[in-house]
């Protein structure tokens, strides 16, 4: 995956991608944990994650009458 300093929105194969390389990183031998690349990969994946969030629609009457 490529350097990318800004944090917008990432696509799937980003995400899956930034993934793959966390797990590398994480996995390989000397455990990177303070290379600031491992920041910049959980920062991406948890923004993506966030992001991908299901957030109901309460605002119906439906819902308002239920109790």
């Amino acid at each position: 995956m490529t350097h990318r300093p800004d944090l917008h929105p990432i696509t799937e194969l980003e995400y899956s991608a930034a993934r793959t390389e966390l797990e590398q990183l994480l996995g390989s031998e000397g455990n990177k944990t303070d290379d600031p690349r491992v920041d910049e990969l959980l920062q991406l994946i948890s923004t993506y994650e966030g992001s991908m969030r299901f957030v109901p629609d309460w605002s119906g009457e439906w819902y308002q009458n239920a109790a």
